[in-house]
């Protein structure tokens, strides 16, 4: 409805102000007038992360991922919170469910490479990061690429890092 609209809108300038509260106060407002809206218990798990509640915020993408099992983008921010809030193996889990589930979501391999990366897990990295090469990614190519050949570098694998390097250059 309009009326949830610029609720909304007006939630999303609060959160740009730094006003938390205000903003948490507008999206579960405008939540309790449409329960099955994903993106605003996204947008609502947003606030409630930047708040430093994650357990709220964790619940409210819960809920969107039951009503949609294959909502990617909130299978994504969970994740991430996930990730903030340090439960780093449920990260995984959900990534890895998410990527079984949703075989043609790249993101989800994607930031499975990233996450295995920042833990020093180079095989599974390259592995994930491999996989999301031909799917829609939200960094350049070239950026993804690059990513890959410096991890290949890092392994001593020289010959694979310069086709990855060839790949970015094209």
């Amino acid at each position: 409805t309009d009326d949830t609209l610029d609720e909304r809108v007006h939630a999303a300038a609060e959160l740009r102000e730094g006003n938390l509260t205000g903003a948490i106060a507008r999206l579960e407002r405008s939540l309790a007038q449409r329960p099955d809206a994903p993106e605003l218990r996204r947008a609502l798990a947003f606030a409630y992360a930047s708040d430093d509640r994650y357990g709220q915020s964790l619940d409210q993408l819960s809920v969107a991922i039951q009503r949609q099992g294959r909502d990617e983008r909130s299978r994504l921010a969970s994740a991430e919170i996930l990730i903030a809030s340090g439960q780093t193996d449920a990260a995984e889990r959900l990534l890895v469910d998410t990527g079984t589930l949703l075989p043609e979501s790249a993101q989800a391999r994607y930031r499975l490479g990233r996450l295995y990366q920042s833990q020093s897990r180079v095989p599974e990295a390259l592995a994930a990061f491999e996989s999301s090469v031909g799917g829609t990614v939200l960094i350049g190519r070239d950026s993804l690429y690059e990513t890959i050949a410096a991890l290949r570098v890092s392994e001593g694998e020289f010959s694979e890092a310069i086709a990855a390097y060839r790949l970015e250059l094209e």
